[in-house]
């Protein structure tokens, strides 16, 4: 009986030689599937808004919420599944968004229903929903090999992604509806913000979280390894070794709460230069002209706040990944110089 060797289970593909090629290839893999999907998943979006427009068709309502709310997310996995070919199983990540979703805007439902007041649950939801989507990228890490802040990274965009289209729909549902019946209007502009904000908000806080905690674990796998082979390993104790990924979990959950203020903040400072409260405290009314400058204002000031936030988002999340991979290609072992009387004359 002929034996078949035993491969991993998330090996890539072995490139497979085609005798009309110039080359070797790659069979059973396509790259582009991701924007691929966002521009039909676009055109699908506005014919569905028109027809829904055309025919009053309130059934098709829902169709129009999933579409919008899960087309850049679900772009962005695809984008992902791409990224780590070979490395983690597409399955896995699948499953990551899905499950890692529904389960991140549950429990964050249940621990923001125990906050009360305004200001204090908009603060509140960066850390109580950073943690939920932690808790899910530790449980979706489980045995994926050679864990990488990359690899972490990318698996950060999946889970972020799935959070971020659960919660989507539910902002579009929330939007839509109104006594008189459905806000189409409403619904739409809440789908198309939050589409182009995406990007920009979970999915890269849990990027940023990814890298972290796989750089961590990375770190963890290579010192088991070490001990487990010629030698001592190095001694590190426990709780020091997980510092960097709690001010990481910190940092992400600020920069969350001062995305989720920014609105807020951007009122107040609004209010204050134009002078709409003094109006409205001294003679009881504020002028439309008044009005009509603090709310460009706070629009202004608001997308401010909202680009300063990302842009500190993408330089932590590109600083940090680059300066983790450094660390471990300067603490992989090099293999020793061939020796001089080994080498014939």
């Amino acid at each position: 009986m002929t034996l078949i060797p035993e491969y991993p289970k998330y090996a890539p593909r072995v490139p497979v030689t085609d005798p009309t090629a110039t080359g070797p290839t790659t069979t059973g893999f396509r790259r582009g599937y991701w924007w691929k999907a966002l521009l039909g998943g676009l055109g699908l979006w506005v014919l569905t808004v028109i027809v829904t427009i055309l025919t009053r068709n309130a059934n098709l309502v829902p169709t129009l919420i999933l579409v919008g709310s899960f087309l850049v997310p679900f772009s962005a996995s695809l984008l992902a599944i791409e990224k780590t070919r070979g490395r983690i199983n597409p399955t896995r990540l699948l499953m990551a968004f899905f499950v890692g979703g529904i389960f991140g805007v549950l429990a964050a439902s249940i621990f923001e229903a125990k906050v009360s007041g305004t200001l204090t649950s908009l603060l509140a939801a960066g850390f109580i929903e950073e943690a939920v989507k932690l808790t899910v990228l530790a449980c979706a890490a489980r045995h994926i090999v050679r864990r990488t802040p990359g690899l972490g990274a990318w698996l950060g965009v999946v889970v972020g992604a799935g959070f971020a289209a659960f919660e989507s729909a539910g902002y579009a549902l929330n939007s839509s509806l109104d006594g008189g019946g459905i806000d189409l209007l409403a619904l739409l502009e809440t789908e198309a913000l939050r589409g182009l904000l995406a990007p920009a908000g979970h999915i890269l806080w849990t990027a940023i979280v990814g890298a972290a905690l796989f750089a961590v674990l990375g770190r963890l796998d290579a010192r088991r390894a070490a001990a487990a082979g010629p030698g001592r390993a190095p001694s590190t104790a426990p709780i020091a070794a997980w510092i960097p990924l709690a001010l990481t979990y910190l940092g992400v959950a600020v920069l969350h709460a001062a995305w989720d203020l920014a609105g807020n903040i951007a009122g107040y400072i609004a209010v204050a230069v134009t002078g709409a409260g003094r109006y409205q405290a001294t003679y009881g009314f504020t002028p439309e002209a008044v009005v009509a400058e603090a709310q460009n204002l706070a629009n202004g000031l608001y997308l401010a706040g909202v680009i300063v936030v990302t842009v500190l988002g993408v330089v932590w999340l590109t600083a940090s990944v680059l300066q983790y991979e450094a660390t471990q290609s300067r603490n992989r072992p090099r293999p020793a110089p061939m020796s001089s009387a080994l080498i014939p004359e």
